[in-house]
C-alpha cells in the first residue's frame, strides 16, 4: 500500500516502459469481473438477458450515434464505455488514466470510504492483428482487442479491452500487478491528476464531463469530501450482538491498529505468522494462535479480524486437532491482525514488524 503521491509515481516508474496496460477500480476488493457477470449464479440466464440487453440497445441507440457501428465488436465497446453492463473490461496504456477511475468512481463522496487499486498486466502483443472470432459471443478464450474509435471517450482514455467468454468467471491476469491507494489520499491525488490533465473533461470530452469539472472545482467540500464517519455507540455495539466490536479506528489505512491491545502474545496465547512470496508482488501469510508454551490447547473457535481489503474482514477458525487455529490468506501486502478468543483474550500482531518476513511485504 502507498503512503503518498510521490511514493506512487516511484512505485508506477518500473511501468512506464510502454510493456504494460492498467486499469483502475474505485474498491481494492472489486476483482476483475465484467460487469454483465456481477450478482448472476445462473449462467443460462445470464446468456438470455445480455443477448436481450445488446437488441435492445442497438435499437435504440441509433439516434445518439455519429457513427453507425460495423459490427457486434464496435457495438459493445460503445455499449461499454456509455456504462451499459457488457462481458467486455476496460483497460488502458495510461497509468494516470487508470488511476483517475481508482480515485474518483460513479460516487465521488463514497468512494472515498475505500482504498483504491490499480490492476497492472503486461501489454497484450499483437491485440491488433489478432483474427476475431466472428462476433465476440464466439470467443473461447478471454482476448484483448483494441477498439475502432468510435467515441471520443475510447481515444482520450486511450482504451482497449478484454473480452471474457464467461462472465461469471473473474480474470487471472498472468503476471498481475497491483497498487492500492488509500482512501485517504485520493483527494490529494484527485487534485494531482487535474493538474496533470486527466479530468472529468478529459475522460469525457464533453458538456457532461466538463459540468463535472467545473462543479468539483468551485465545490470541492459537497464534490470530493465524504461524510465523516460516525462511530457506533457501546449501547449499539451491545445490540448488535457479540460478533460486533464498536471501537474507534486510528488508522483508517490499517484499521485493526491499536485496537486490540498491541501484544502478540497475553495470558499464555500466541499469535504468530510466516510469510512467503508466491508470485510476483503477492504474498502468502499463515497466522497461527497456539499456546505461548505448550501447556494450552485451544478448543474453542478463534476470531482473526483482517484489513478492510479483505472480501471478509472477519473470519472465525476452529482448531485443529493439535489445538492451533490457522488462516492461510494472500495479500499483497503487511497490514494489522486483530485476534479475541474466547476467554476474552485479545492479541495483536504487525505484519510489518515480522524481522523474516520478504522486505517488499514489510514495506507495502
Amino acid at each position: 500500500m502507498i503512503r503518498s503521491w510521490n511514493d506512487f509515481l516511484q512505485k508506477i516508474e518500473e511501468f512506464l516502459d510502454g510493456n504494460w496496460i492498467f486499469r483502475g477500480v474505485v474498491n481494492v476488493k472489486y476483482e476483475l469481473l465484467p460487469s454483465i457477470g456481477r450478482g448472476w449464479d445462473d449462467g443460462t440466464r445470464l446468456m438470455d438477458e445480455e443477448a436481450r440487453l445488446l437488441r435492445c440497445f442497438k435499437r435504440e441507440a441509433r439516434p445518439y450515434l455519429n457513427y453507425l457501428p460495423a459490427d457486434e465488436w464496435e457495438w459493445l465497446a460503445i455499449a461499454q464505455h456509455h456504462g451499459a453492463p457488457t462481458r467486455l473490461i476496460d483497460w488502458s496504456e495510461s497509468p494516470m488514466v487508470s488511476t483517475y477511475f481508482a480515485v474518483w468512481g460513479s460516487d465521488p463522496r463514497q468512494s472515498m470510504s475505500f482504498d483504491g487499486g490499480l490492476y497492472i498486466v503486461p501489454k497484450p502483443m499483437g491485440a491488433d492483428d489478432t483474427a476475431r472470432a466472428a462476433s465476440p459471443f464466439d470467443t473461447k478464450d478471454v482476448q484483448f482487442f483494441y477498439p475502432a474509435h468510435v467515441t471520443r471517450r475510447i481515444t482520450a482514455q486511450r482504451g482497449l479491452f478484454t473480452v471474457h467468454p464467461n462472465p461469471l468467471k473473474a480474470y487471472d491476469a498472468p503476471s498481475k500487478r497491483q497498487i492500492v491507494i488509500p482512501g485517504r489520499l485520493k483527494s490529494e491525488f484527485r487534485i494531482k491528476l487535474d493538474s496533470l490533465g486527466f479530468n472529468h473533461a478529459t475522460m469525457f470530452p464533453d458538456i457532461d464531463g466538463l459540468a463535472r469539472l467545473l462543479a468539483w472545482r468551485v465545490m470541492p467540500t459537497t464534490a470530493a469530501a465524504p461524510d465523516p464517519p460516525r462511530q457506533p455507540t457501546a449501547e449499539a455495539g451491545a445490540a448488535a450482538g457479540p460478533d460486533t466490536v464498536a471501537k474507534p479506528r486510528f488508522r483508517p489505512d490499517d484499521p485493526q491498529k491499536g485496537q486490540w491491545g498491541g501484544k502478540p502474545e497475553r495470558n499464555g496465547w500466541r499469535l504468530g505468522a510466516q510469510v512467503e512470496a508466491v508470485e510476483p508482488g503477492w504474498f502468502k501469510t499463515v497466522l497461527e494462535v497456539s499456546s505461548a508454551d505448550g501447556s494450552k490447547t485451544l478448543t474453542e473457535p478463534v476470531e482473526f479480524f483482517l484489513h478492510d481489503s479483505f472480501p471478509k474482514a472477519k473470519r472465525t477458525v476452529r482448531p485443529q486437532s493439535n489445538g492451533k487455529a490457522k488462516l492461510e490468506l494472500h495479500s499483497y501486502g503487511a497490514f494489522t491482525v486483530g485476534v479475541r478468543l474466547r476467554d476474552g483474550t485479545e492479541l495483536e500482531l504487525d505484519l510489518s514488524k515480522l524481522d523474516d518476513a520478504p522486505k517488499l511485504f514489510r514495506s507495502r
